[in-house]
Order: C-alpha cells, then structure tokens, then sequence
C-alpha cells in the first residue's frame, strides 16, 4: 500500500468514525421519552373471579417518544414507544409474546395543562379463548387470565407530569472511543509489523 492510499484509508476511517458519532447524535435514538404513569382502584365484588382477589388492581405506564401535550385528542400508535401493565395476576408489556394493542383501544385526550382526562387502552395476548387481556379506561377497568376476570367501575389515576428519559446519552460517547480504540489497535499492530519487517 503506497503512502497515498494509507493517508486516504486512515482519514476514510477518522471520517467515517466522526459521521457515525454525528448520526448517534442526531438521531431519535439520542431522544427523550415521556413514561406516563398510571394506578386503577382494586377490583370489586361482585365482577372478580378466581385467580383475581379484590386486593388486584391495574397498574401501568405507557412510554411515548413525544408528550401528549396540552389538548391532545386520538390514538397514541404512532409515538408509542412501550408498555407495561399489570393486573396483580399478570403483567403484560410490548416486548410479550403475542401482545398486540386492541384495535381502537389506544386513544387519550388531555386537558389544557396536558393532564390525561379521557382515555381507552387494551392490550391482548393472542391465542386459543380465553385470551389474556388488560385493559383501562375514563371509567373501568378490566382484566382475565386463564379463564377468571375481574373488572371495577371507577376512575384511576394517571401520574402527571410524565417522567422524562433521555435515550441512550451515552452512545455516541461510545462510539466515538470505541473507534478511537480501534484506530489506535490498528497503528500499534502496524508499527509492530513495520518494526518485525526491519
């Protein structure tokens, strides 16, 4: 390899490392979430059957790659980020196996100050009746799993303001060393080859 191509593999490799540490930067990897935060009231006689106690509640959040904001209106499929509930029997998330988003049944609406004051989210394990399904709404909420359910007409709370997460920060920190480390791996066994070749 003739001096000339050394100079234009070396700068390729410092380029290539400087516009990967800019794209980490730039992109929604490097973004904040918002974790919407919600508690419902326990279960209630006489809509609770076995393996559901009235000590179970629905709990959960949702994460979002963007706030609802104030007087926001309609389904969250879009910027929904992830998923957690749980109803004291089980929990299901978006990484569940199975789990898909009830259709319809992913809609919020917000008041001036953004605070949650209409909402339906469900979600559902796929397979044989009876399907696993945890669901919230302005009004009740609901749950079933192997074959016993439980439900409670009353109003649950969603926690407000939503927690905020920067996703990952130090990624392109990482990147950056990593190809540093890289490079300078690539000079010392260069060197070393040079210094055997004498």
């Amino acid at each position: 390899m003739s001096i000339g191509d050394w100079c234009i593999a070396r700068i390729g490799v410092l380029s290539g490392v400087i516009l990967l540490d800019v794209m980490l930067t730039m992109s929604p990897a490097s973004a904040t979430t918002y974790t919407y935060t919600y508690t419902g009231p326990d279960f209630a006689l006489p809509f609770v059957s076995a393996p559901y106690t009235t000590s179970d509640n629905v709990s959960g959040s949702v994460t979002l790659t963007q706030p609802l904001g104030d007087n926001f209106s309609g389904p969250i499929s879009s910027i929904l980020y992830s998923y957690s509930f749980s109803d004291g029997v089980q929990t299901i998330s978006s990484s569940t196996p199975g789990v898909y988003l009830f259709p319809g049944e992913d809609n919020f609406v917000t008041g001036l100050s953004g605070l949650i004051t209409s909402w339906a989210f469900e979600i559902n394990i796929a397979g044989p009746a009876p399907q696993s399904y945890i669901a919230t709404t302005n009004g009740d909420d609901a749950a079933g799993s192997g074959g016993g359910g439980a439900f409670v007409l009353a109003l649950g709370n969603w926690m407000y303001p939503p927690t905020t997460t920067p996703l990952p920060a130090a990624l392109p920190l990482f990147a950056t060393g990593f190809g540093a480390l890289s490079l300078l791996g690539w000079r010392r066994k260069r060197k070393n080859a040079s210094g055997i070749a004498v």
